[in-house]
This record gives structure tokens, sequence and C-alpha cells, in this order.
């Protein structure tokens, strides 16, 4: 992933996770941590540290976290996460209209 990271001039990390946050967050990332091989799940500040050793170049990023409480299966999504997705879609149109600009 961190050489497909590295040829880009933004990326946008987006994750779920378990939380109890009302809103989603937002936020610049930069490298961080060790160089580490990942497996399924990796920092976004170690794979920008791995892009800056591959391609001596670290693309302007964002980490959304989306704070959710329920991820079994079932149908739909519940209103709470539904206006977290579309918060994170306009978050995620907007970084990419501002960094064109």
């Amino acid at each position: 992933h961190a050489v497909k990271i590295a040829a880009a001039d933004l990326v946008i990390f987006v994750d779920a996770a378990l939380g109890d946050a009302d809103e989603i967050s937002v936020r610049r990332t930069h490298p961080s941590g060790h160089p580490q091989i990942c497996g399924h799940a990796c920092d976004p500040g170690n794979l920008l540290v791995l892009c800056d050793r591959i391609a001596s170049w670290v693309p302007v990023a964002w980490f959304i976290h989306i704070p959710g409480t329920d991820f079994g299966i079932g149908e739909g999504l519940s209103p709470v996460a539904t206006r977290h997705m579309q918060a994170a879609v306009s978050s995620v149109l907007q970084i990419i209209k501002d960094q064109r600009k």
C-alpha cells in the first residue's frame, strides 16, 4: 500500500471503530512511529513513514475517524451511522476541493 500512497498527491484514510463520540473527527496526519510491515490493519502514520522511506515523498494526508456502536450484521444503517457516513463523505469532498485550490 505504501508504494501506491507514495504515488499520490493526497491521501485520505477513513476508519470506523467503536467509539461514543457524537461526531466524526477529521485531522491532518503525518508520518509517525517506526517503519514496519503492516498486515490487515496499519496505522496511517506508519504507512506515511514507509512512503518517505520508499519514495522520499509523503503526500498530504488526512485521517477521518467515524465512531460506531454496533458493527454486527444487519440491514441498513442506524440514523446516527447514516449521519456519520454523510458527514464523512462531505468531509472527503471538501478536502479534495480544498486540495485543488
